[in-house]
């Protein structure tokens, strides 16, 4: 499929040029990298240290990275999570809703 318009330039320019096949292929190996990079910190966690690199790719795909802001809030207590968060980078707390016995309820800041 040709171009969908014809490019001019207004000035003089330099332009760096790569070819698709070389793009992709450097894309593709950067992707790579990261994709092993993911693998070993994933092996460097103690209770998955025993998985071979292929069943932690197969981990990695099953997966979803997110990133969230200070004081965000991840879930509710006595909620059922569903899932485990592996903490990438960061830090978190845990509250927890402690009731006194004179019924004065307050969260009990755990880390």
């Amino acid at each position: 499929m040709g171009r969908a318009c014809r490019v001019v330039t207004n000035t003089d320019c330099h332009f760096a040029i790569i070819s698709k096949a070389n793009y992709k292929d450097s894309v593709e190996k950067c992707r790579q990298k990261v994709r092993e990079d993911e693998i070993k910190f994933l092996q460097s966690i103690p209770f998955l240290s025993h998985l071979s690199k292929h069943r932690c790719g197969n981990l990695l795909k099953q997966c979803n990275k997110i990133s969230t802001i200070k004081g965000q809030k991840m879930m509710d207590e006595g909620k059922n999570w569903g899932y485990i968060y592996i903490v990438v980078k960061g830090e978190f707390r845990g509250l927890k809703q402690v009731v006194r016995k004179d019924s004065k309820a307050h969260s009990n800041g755990v880390r």
